[in-house]
């Protein structure tokens, strides 16, 4: 689903209008941003919680060129979902 497709299902469920939609889910990844930078998660019921995992700074070899690569540490989003989202989706393409 592309951000349009989104926006236009979320403004049609809610009831609102496109630009309104717009806002909302523009302020809802404002607010997941936010809540990353200052490192608190995030957990929304019935979806999942978002937060920051912490990656040690390793080295790696291109297998092509088997040259060494040093790959520093790094912050990354980790996003874990609920129970409830994995038992709606498990059976989904079978």
């Amino acid at each position: 689903m592309t951000k349009a497709e989104l926006n236009r299902n979320v403004a049609k469920l809610a009831g609102v209008s496109q630009d309104t939609a717009n806002k909302v889910i523009m302020a809802f990844t404002d607010v997941i941003n936010e809540s990353l930078i200052n490192d608190r998660s995030l957990q929304i019921k019935d979806l999942g919680t978002f937060s920051l995992a912490k990656r040690k700074a390793r080295k790696w070899v291109n297998p092509a060129t088997r040259e060494s690569i040093d790959i520093p540490a790094m912050s990354t989003v980790k996003f874990k979902t609920c129970s409830g989202l994995k038992k709606s989706v498990k059976n989904v393409g079978q």
